[in-house]
């Protein structure tokens, strides 16, 4: 393990943002929830996570932050908060001096599940047989906490040992050969469709 990386935040970003922060050592601790953020308007809601991440900086010294990264999105609107608030995490991170990394949604999914594609129910499946009985997760309540806390482990397993990053990079990379190959068939299946 890295040891100038002690202590992770893990964020999967949206308007209540499941948090997670754990720690790199043989025995890493979880603490997670989410956060409600306030939704009046634009500013409002990038305040309130300001005022989120300078709270949890309160209680923990953060070495990494690492975010649930969101390509695209069908739905314009929630793409566009999302963005809004990423630019939040980029200026604490920024302001903080603390090094910031997006995994995408699908490498995340890939890592947890083995199905870059996998729902919700899968999602919080892997989580409850990870982490029962000590903590149960609900579909509908709990998804954003999950995937933080599944972020935080994939951090501290494979982001934060440098041997561990390079093999992680070959396997869930989206310039992986293997990725685009599924994309092809995924878009091939759309223009038969038509």
């Amino acid at each position: 393990m890295s040891e100038s990386i002690k202590t992770v935040l893990a964020l999967d970003l949206s308007l209540s943002t499941g948090w997670c922060i754990t720690n790199t050592s043989d025995t890493p601790t979880y603490r997670s929830g989410k956060w409600k953020l306030r939704n009046t308007d634009p500013i409002s809601r990038i305040i309130s996570l300001q005022e989120e991440l300078y709270e949890a900086l309160t209680f923990d010294h953060i070495d990494l932050i690492v975010f649930e990264r969101v390509d695209f999105s069908k739905f314009l609107l929630a793409y566009a908060s999302y963005n809004q608030l990423l630019a939040m995490v980029y200026l604490f991170a920024n302001a903080t001096n603390t090094p910031l990394y997006g995994v995408p949604t699908g490498t995340l999914k890939k890592y947890s599940t083995g199905n870059g594609g996998a729902d919700k129910e899968a999602m919080v499946a892997k989580a409850n047989e990870i982490w029962y009985p000590e903590q149960h997760f609900d579909v509908k309540a709990d998804n954003d906490e999950v995937d933080a806390r599944l972020l935080a482990k994939l951090a501290i397993e494979h982001l934060v040992n440098p041997l561990l990053a390079v093999s992680f990079k070959a396997n869930f990379d989206t310039r992986n050969p293997l990725v685009k190959e599924k994309k092809k068939r995924i878009n091939k299946k759309k223009n038969a469709k038509k």
